[in-house]
């Protein structure tokens, strides 16, 4: 009791001011975040030694030992946790789960199509990967297409920017894919300490993406390996904050807290600055943006494309983050005809790249395309391909670069001051930390070359 008294003395002496549980835009769910923000850090050994001292009210992060009491012992393991000395580690997952994870972590299986991979990446914590569950991340995409004259373009090379940095990630064994499900004997036969898992999809099927993440969830549980579920925004919950939850979250399963908040403060910074810029557009003003899946890689018939409704999470960060209008005011992501998208008329189009690379000449003079070349976007040339894009649209960290192109396509004067190519190039550095030849390969690696081609 001495001891404990002694040290309570001395957490005592550092506390100053001590502010009430601070209203952040989500709250980190680890327990040891005594003050209930964004992360764990010295504000909390503050207030959880105020709450033992009963100056403050208890929060149920403060009790981070998990063991039902807030006292000394709370304080020190938040220390511990500060110095990423902790024997072990609680925290709600983003489903509401308490999960306990061990210390040290040296073996992670991830299902995920790039976002955690790049995140462990920034981290240096990606040679404790053992098992992928996507395929995304380990392959090398390549699309060709043919014009009117009859000339053939080849674009190889595409990547997922987790694969690209780390091309080690192609040589692990799949844990998951689409067509199969988990394989759970492949999971046990790795002995991961923890599995890491994104759940949500990009198709608003929820209820069943849910039930479906907790029948993988209670198996895996089975075989007594920890499940951490991370979330991304989806048209189900389009908050963009969730990305930013979900590094703060690997930031505490990786002990690495000042890079999380690094990481999540350069994300959100992009963000802001493209909101900032467009928030005073009145309706009038907004361009109407048609998302065109282009299916040309599948015949089609007289489906040229699908294309992406109101309720899509693309659609929602257009209208909330850049500000213009989705040209066509239907839900889900039906299938078009070349006559409906003419009849649509959009003023700017984007090409999605995630059933393959569609850059913009191709709707200016691919064969295949020939209907759609009547379109005001074809004579004016506004039409833009987005980034390479992994099977699940809200799973990378690469966002802000899709945002960007749709702000300068929309509102080049506006946003005349910004060459998108090189303003992707900065990006990429300072994400992950890479000299400039690094990102230009990046750039490459994204099918974003179109750029410097172009003078975006």
């Amino acid at each position: 009791m001495t001891g404990n008294r002694f040290l309570l003395g001395l957490v005592i002496t550092v506390i100053l001011l001590v502010s009430v549980p601070s209203a952040s835009a989500y709250t980190l769910g680890v327990f040891g975040n005594a003050n209930e923000d964004e992360t764990v850090d010295l504000k909390d050994v503050e207030y959880a030694a105020s709450v033992v001292l009963g100056l403050d009210d208890q929060t149920q992060l403060a009790d981070a030992k998990c063991d039902g009491e807030i006292d000394i012992l709370d304080v020190t393991q938040i220390e511990l946790i500060m110095l990423g000395k902790e024997k072990k580690l609680t925290l709600l997952d983003m489903i509401d789960r308490t999960v306990t994870i061990p210390r040290p972590i040296n073996r992670v299986v991830t299902i995920s199509d790039g976002l955690v991979e790049s995140t462990m990446i920034i981290f240096g914590v990606e040679d404790t990967l053992v098992g992928l569950g996507s395929s995304c991340v380990q392959r090398d995409f390549e699309y060709s297409y043919t014009t009117n004259s009859g000339e053939e373009f080849t674009y190889s090379g595409g990547k997922n920017t987790a694969g690209a940095l780390c091309p080690e990630l192609k040589d692990l064994p799949l844990v998951a894919q689409s067509s199969t499900g988990i394989n759970y004997e492949t999971i046990a036969g790795l002995d991961p300490d923890i599995i890491i898992l994104i759940s949500g999809s990009c198709t608003c099927g929820c209820s069943e993406t849910d039930e479906k993440t907790m029948k993988s969830i209670e198996m895996i549980e089975s075989l007594a390996i920890p499940v951490v579920v991370l979330s991304t925004p989806n048209c189900c919950d389009a908050d963009i904050g969730a990305i930013y939850e979900s590094i703060h979250i690997l930031g505490g399963v990786f002990s690495k807290w000042s890079e999380a908040e690094n990481l999540a403060s350069i994300l959100e910074g992009e963000v802001e600055f493209i909101r900032d810029r467009t928030e005073n557009i009145s309706d009038d003003e907004k361009p109407r943006v048609l998302y065109l899946n282009l299916m040309t890689l599948y015949g089609g018939g007289a489906t040229v494309g699908s294309v992406t409704g109101i309720d899509m999470i693309e659609s929602i960060f257009l209208e909330d983050i850049v500000n213009a209008k989705n040209a066509f005011d239907g839900i889900g992501k039906p299938s078009m005809s070349s006559e409906q998208i003419l009849a649509l008329d959009p003023d700017v189009i984007m090409l999605p790249t995630c059933r393959g690379y569609h850059p913009a000449r191709e709707v200016y003079e691919g064969e295949s395309l020939t209907d759609l070349q009547d379109l005001k976007v074809v004579r004016e040339k506004q039409i833009y391909s987005l980034p390479w894009t992994p099977c699940r649209c809200g799973e990378r960290l690469e966002f802000p670069i899709d945002l960007i192109i749709e702000a300068k396509a929309c509102y080049p004067d506006i946003f005349s001051d910004i060459i998108v190519s090189d303003w992707v190039i900065d990006f990429y550095m300072k994400v992950y930390d890479v000299d400039e030849d690094t990102a230009g390969e990046l750039r490459s690696a994204q099918w974003l070359d179109w750029m410097t081609e172009e003078d975006f």
